[in-house]
């Protein structure tokens, strides 16, 4: 999986430093368990496979249309 950034710069003065931390705990074990593919949902996780594992057929369809 990509890893993902996200430029918080804007956000100080309006968040506190230990929100952020706070923050980064967290997202941190959401990364976790969607990589693991665990928790609640994890039968709605097909969209991580994308753009690799998709139905070409279907797509070569609607490309056609």
């Amino acid at each position: 999986m990509s890893k993902l950034t996200v430029d918080f710069s804007k956000l100080k003065g309006f968040v506190a430093e230990e929100e952020f931390a706070k923050m980064a705990h967290l997202t941190k074990a959401s990364a976790e368990i969607l990589e693991k593919r665990e928790g609640a949902g994890n039968d709605f996780l097909g969209w991580m496979d994308l753009p690799v594992n998709y139905d070409k057929d279907e797509f070569e369809r609607i490309k056609k249309s």
